[in-house]
């Protein structure tokens, strides 16, 4: 599958950031991997590179300055994102325990960023300091509600959305088109 994904990802624009995804992140778990011309290949960084291949076709990622992932689960796209383009703020939502495994990963990922867990903030204030101060985000659901109105340039969800009921999906989607422009 490795082999297959890996060719059908070298036909693509994405396949040049390969290189910047680290193994010590998408392989520092023990995770099953294969080496293609002396790269280190897993399932996670091809996915992760589609993923970020489909979102760049979508969508103007030049002009995208805020993202906010609901239900980032592993980190393993928003630490492609953030790989091939250093400059966004990126706010993640999520639940435990995906919240906090995506915190150690992209805390190992990029060391040199600000990054800040809030989960425990329910003041507006301090939540639009917090994120004003900090590079990467993470966030519960109930404070999504703290966003201000137009402040996100795109939200995204990558498979999570068919895990939640009706009714959280409906509470996200009257909160994303309050804060978000995509």
């Amino acid at each position: 599958i490795c082999f297959l994904l890996y060719f059908n990802l070298k036909k693509t624009k994405c396949f040049k950031f390969l290189k910047k995804l680290k193994d010590k992140t998408y392989l520092g778990y023990d995770d099953p991997h294969i080496k293609i011309n002396k790269l280190n290949i897993s399932t996670d960084k091809l996915f992760s590179l589609f993923d970020y291949e489909k979102i760049s076709r979508a969508f103007n990622l030049s002009k995208i300055k805020t993202i906010l992932e609901i239900g980032a689960g592993s980190g393993r796209t928003t630490e492609a994102i953030l790989s091939i383009k250093k400059d966004l703020k990126y706010i993640i939502c999520d639940i435990p325990p995906s919240i906090y495994i995506s915190f150690k990963r992209l805390k190992k990922a990029f060391p040199k960023k600000n990054i800040s867990i809030i989960v425990d903030l329910n003041n507006i204030e301090e939540i639009k300091q917090q994120i004003k101060n900090n590079d990467l985000i993470f966030i519960f659901p109930h404070q999504l509600e703290y966003l201000e109105k137009n402040s996100i340039d795109l939200t995204i969800a990558i498979d999570c959305i068919h895990e939640m009921d009706k009714k959280t999906i409906h509470y996200y989607f009257n909160l994303i088109n309050k804060f978000s422009k995509n």
